[in-house]
């Protein structure tokens, strides 16, 4: 079973996170996966549009701590520097020019650099019962895959930090209001609307749609989106090597902070119902 599916019908380019038994978390065999998923996208004439989504009941929980606190542990400086700002999170965040549209379709979690992999796509659906978080800075993490470049473009500076800072989660129609979410759909859903989408993008001319999309991307961030997408890889990837860190992410792994993060559970619940 591959950890990524994919296949195209009709023109649409499916691409399901495939580990539903762990939530769909995100490691180096998934970005692999992704890397080649991405160039068969863009080089297949039969395919138009892509629709990435999770299999079960969750879009996805995000970088899977458990399987790879060790990568921490192997970075430095320099190598981050060589290494990390041309490609991450399977080349879709950044190190690809896909000018093909992008669909996400999410249900349940979406997490951390799950949710950074969404905000690269362009169009994102949401079940009602989406919910959405950057989780990174709760192990002192900063964002690292596009969160503090796309995420400001996207829902406006005041969103973004008070997402980053504080590391809650909001619901769909929270983050519909903040501009994260295009469109809510009904649970178990999300695919289905995404797919309306796809379709009638598939209705249009494609090299008019493919061009409008290089239009906006290349000029977004006054036409420094890869730049700065670059200097947020080398500054939040030298933040990963910090010691503290590395430590805090491991406590996580090891179940040592459960109860500060069902604090943190409970204030977030609590500000939401406010």
């Amino acid at each position: 079973m591959s950890v990524v599916e994919y296949h195209t019908s009709d023109g649409i380019a499916y691409v399901k996170l495939n580990r539903p038994e762990k939530n769909n978390p995100l490691n180096r065999a998934v970005f692999d996966r992704l890397e080649d998923i991405w160039d068969d996208f863009c080089t297949d004439d039969d395919a138009h549009v892509a629709i990435l989504y999770g299999a079960g009941d969750n879009f996805s929980t995000g970088f899977d701590l458990g399987e790879e606190i060790g990568a921490l542990d192997e970075f430095n400086e320099e190598e981050i520097r060589r290494k990390n700002v041309d490609s991450s999170v399977g080349g879709l965040v950044r190190g690809k020019r896909i000018h093909k549209p992008v669909i996400a379709a999410i249900e349940g979690w979406c997490l951390a650099g799950s949710f950074e992999t969404a905000l690269a796509c362009d169009i994102r659906v949401a079940s009602e019962t989406a919910k959405f978080g950057l989780y990174h800075v709760r192990e002192g993490m900063p964002n690292a895959d596009g969160g503090s470049v796309r995420l400001p473009l996207i829902a406006g500076l005041g969103n973004a930090l008070e997402l980053s800072l504080t590391g809650r989660h909001v619901t769909a129609d929270r983050a519909k209001e903040m501009n994260i979410v295009n469109r809510v759909a009904p649970e178990g859903r999300a695919l289905d609307y995404a797919e309306r989408y796809a379709e009638l993008i598939l209705e249009l001319p494609q090299e008019g749609v493919r061009a409008q999309k290089e239009t906006i991307v290349e000029t977004a961030a006054g036409g420094n989106l890869a730049h700065l997408l670059q200097y947020e890889g080398v500054l939040a990837y030298n933040g990963l090597v910090r010691e503290t860190v590395v430590e805090n992410a491991r406590a996580f792994v090891e179940g040592k902070i459960d109860d500060r993060d069902q604090r943190l559970q409970s204030i977030g619940d609590a500000f939401a119902e406010l």
